[in-house]
């Protein structure tokens, strides 16, 4: 449940603080792949073999991982028809109805998670699509024959490149309005 790593900022600019950050939330998702896969015996004795120091702070990492109620959803519970064990809510010291909030209130936040990276994501997306569709239609660019003086498509270009701005100006206020709300 982690947000994926943002592959435009890998590509464009990865060696910015940015672009690291990223980096390292894309080695997260690999380890934590790596170490709850079928094959996890095997990596997790390759990582026995690196020195302590290595070894502790992909353990730190594996946890974070891993045992982070943000980054992880539990649904086993989901496949066998039936809440976690009484035996566990003890154990953090719950009730069920608590544990039962608390399961409700963590379902709730990744789902939030989810349908803001998936708006996210489809801003990405359109914003992405004009960025290719100027390209195309800049005179410039490999575009359509242009006509013999270039000013009626150079018009249209600007025209586009006045509403792209415009369009982004927009999401800018909308996503300012979300965060308020």
């Amino acid at each position: 449940m982690m947000p994926l790593p943002d592959v435009l900022v890998l590509g464009r600019s990865p060696l910015t603080e940015r672009g690291l950050e990223e980096m390292k939330k894309l080695l997260l998702l690999l380890l934590g792949c790596a170490v709850q896969c079928e094959k996890k015996e095997d990596y997790i004795e390759r990582i026995q073999t690196l020195d302590f120091n290595t070894k502790a702070a992909i353990a730190s990492h594996i946890q974070e991982v891993t045992h982070n109620p943000e980054n992880v959803v539990d649904l086993q519970w989901l496949e066998s028809g039936e809440l976690p064990a009484e035996d566990l809510w003890l154990e953090r010291g719950e009730l069920p109805a608590e544990a039962l909030e608390s399961l409700s209130r963590n379902l709730a936040f990744h789902l939030k998670h989810v349908v803001d990276d998936r708006d996210t994501q489809l801003e990405t997306i359109v914003e992405l699509t004009q960025e290719r569709d100027c390209i195309q239609l800049s005179p410039l660019g490999p575009g359509p024959a242009q006509s013999p003086n270039g000013s009626p498509s150079m018009r249209r270009t600007e025209s586009r490149q006045h509403l792209s701005v415009e369009l982004a100006d927009a999401k800018a206020k909308i996503r300012r309005l979300r965060q308020e709300l």
